[in-house]
C-alpha cells in the first residue's frame, strides 16, 4: 500500500476506491476543522464535542448541559439519530467510520458533497489508512 503525507493528498490524483498509508494520525493537531453528521445535518466546530453541543442546543434549549469532551461510542449510540464524526484537512474529508451509527455512510457523503467537498476519504485511525470513497449515482429508467 502506498504510503502519503497527509498534506499531499488534496495535490494528488486518487479515485475512489484508492487506500493509502499516511504519515500520522489526523486529531486536534493536525486537522484544520472537524465535523459531526447529525440527523442530516452538518456542525463544524474545532472539537467533535462543541458541534454535538450547538445540536443539542438547538433541539433543546434548555435541556441537560452539553458534553465536555469527545463523545465515546457508546454515547453517540445512544443519541438514537443518524450521527457521523469526521476531520478536514486542507479541503479534504475524513469520515471516522467506528465514528458513525444509525446512518449509511452514503448519507455523510452525499451530504458533504452538497457543502462543496469533493475529495472525501474514510479513516481508519487504528492504522492510519484513508480510503477514497463516493456516493453512487442511480439511474432511474422510464419502463412505461
Amino acid at each position: 500500500m502506498e504510503k502519503r503525507n497527509l498534506e499531499d493528498l488534496c495535490w494528488k490524483d486518487d479515485e475512489i476506491g484508492d487506500q493509502f498509508e499516511i504519515n500520522c494520525t489526523i486529531d486536534t493537531n493536525t486537522r484544520d476543522d472537524c465535523f459531526v453528521y447529525i440527523d442530516g445535518k452538518l456542525y463544524y466546530s474545532r472539537e467533535h464535542f462543541e458541534a454535538i453541543n450547538e445540536y443539542l442546543e438547538e433541539i433543546d434549549p434548555d435541556g441537560e448541559e452539553g458534553l465536555q469532551e469527545r463523545p465515546t461510542q457508546e454515547y453517540l449510540q445512544k443519541m438514537n439519530v443518524p450521527v457521523s464524526l469526521g476531520n478536514i484537512v486542507d479541503g479534504n474529508v475524513f469520515i471516522e467510520e467506528t465514528m458513525t451509527f444509525n446512518c449509511n455512510l452514503s448519507d455523510v457523503i452525499n451530504e458533504l458533497k452538497k457543502s462543496g467537498y469533493n475529495k472525501i476519504y474514510t479513516y481508519d485511525y487504528m492504522n492510519d489508512i484513508v480510503e477514497r470513497v463516493g456516493s453512487r449515482k442511480t439511474k432511474i429508467y422510464d419502463l412505461r
